[in-house]
């Protein structure tokens, strides 16, 4: 009987919370925050219980629902409990994942994501509803996809990167750890670490606040 810690009560916990539901592999799903009064909204503790649950047997699994305004404390979430509970990997059953696709500990795809033959999603990345991953792309540790997301093959993101709603990225070009990709932007060449491009056609902007 497989029993899910989710951690983070927000928005993203929430959805976190219904991608679990619908694999129907979970017969208890708990969530754990440190903001949320436990008692509400699901909530059941502190991060810092988690440890405690899991010595108890009342856990099996964990998973990070904490959004992309906070990469680096997601990663570091990651890291802290990776050892001490497996993290999850949530794939919801209108998914299509290839057999012969790589997806990482804690990876979450969610309905009508399409990964092909050949492509890898790193660890504890996000995949939202209808994005496509192609055929040898890379997807980076931490990143989050938001919806419909396209791409040609063999695009390589790095970690912690951040794609808006419907941004398009043609093949083999690659993006620097801890970019964002704006909502509707077309992309049509690599782009450095810590970028932050909108547009069709792109231009680099100042690093936006998500």
């Amino acid at each position: 009987m497989k029993k899910l810690g989710i951690i983070g009560a927000g928005r993203f916990g929430r959805l976190a919370s219904n991608l679990a539901r619908d694999t129907a592999e979970f017969s208890v799903i708990m969530l754990f925050d440190d903001v949320v009064e436990i008692g509400t909204e699901g909530v059941v503790g502190k991060i810092g219980d988690i440890e405690k649950y899991a010595r108890d047997g009342q856990l099996t699994h964990l998973s990070i629902a904490v959004g992309y305004k906070h990469f680096h404390f997601r990663e570091e979430l990651f890291e802290r409990f990776r050892n001490v509970l497996p993290i999850a990997t949530l794939v919801h059953p209108t998914a299509f994942v290839s057999a012969e696709a790589k997806l990482g500990e804690g990876v979450s795809i969610y309905s009508m994501v399409n990964v092909e033959m050949g492509a890898v999603v790193d660890h504890n990345a996000t995949i939202f509803n209808q994005s496509s991953i192609t055929h040898d792309a890379h997807i980076g540790r931490h990143s989050f996809l938001s919806v419909a997301v396209g791409m040609g093959g063999g695009v390589d993101f790095g970690a912690r990167t951040f794609v808006g709603v419907n941004a398009t990225l043609v093949n083999d070009i690659s993006v620097g750890d801890d970019s964002i990709i704006c909502g509707g932007t077309f992309l049509t060449k690599s782009i450095p670490e810590n970028s932050c491009v909108i547009g069709n056609p792109y231009r680099q902007i100042d690093r936006v606040f998500l």
